[in-house]
């Protein structure tokens, strides 16, 4: 059975993840725009995306701070909200820029940081079928370029499990 994490846990959890996933995100997002030059009002709409990611990630971040009420429920809206952002930057901006595919990681990662072993598992699938179905819908590719994003795919899945597991394990470790 899996150990549950109680409410201050799970927030100082949830800060953590945006302490390092935010940065991370806007320098690929920053990178994209800047070094792939997308056409059109692709480059704008994903800068948009990003800095409301941002404003909405700060002030949910000085909401679980202030908060000792934060639900969980408030996290999984979080959560969501990021996963949707991403993956509208993704589809925009993965073919100018091929690390882009790391901004749908971000989320199962930070499941894995403070959500159930169950929940990780259907966030990581669901972000892979994000990622296979933009492929899929950009054109048929050749078995090299599905061979990629199948790994990209497995990374996702699989590097979300390992982090949780790496979390319960710390979990179960006693006290020093």
């Amino acid at each position: 059975m899996e150990p549950v994490l109680t409410a201050g846990a799970s927030r100082q959890r949830a800060l953590l993840v945006n302490r390092y996933a935010m940065p991370f995100a806007v320098m690929t997002v920053c990178l994209a725009v800047a070094l792939g030059n997308p056409e059109g009002l692709t480059g704008r709409i994903s800068i948009g995306l990003l800095v409301f990611g941002a404003v909405f990630n700060v002030a949910a971040n000085r909401y679980i701070e202030a908060s000792a009420d934060a639900s969980s429920k408030f996290l999984h809206i979080r959560m969501w909200v990021n996963l949707a952002c991403n993956a509208a930057i993704v589809w925009m901006l993965g073919g100018y820029w091929t690390p882009a595919w790391l901004l749908l990681a971000l989320t199962p990662i930070a499941a894995a940081i403070y959500s159930t072993a169950g929940e990780t598992l259907f966030l990581s699938i669901v972000v892979s079928v994000i990622l296979l179905a933009r492929h899929a819908v950009r054109g048929s590719g050749t078995p090299l370029e599905w061979g990629e994003q199948a790994c990209y795919a497995a990374f996702i899945i699989l590097g979300s499990l390992m982090v949780h597991g790496l979390r319960r394990e710390g979990e179960m470790q006693p006290p020093r």
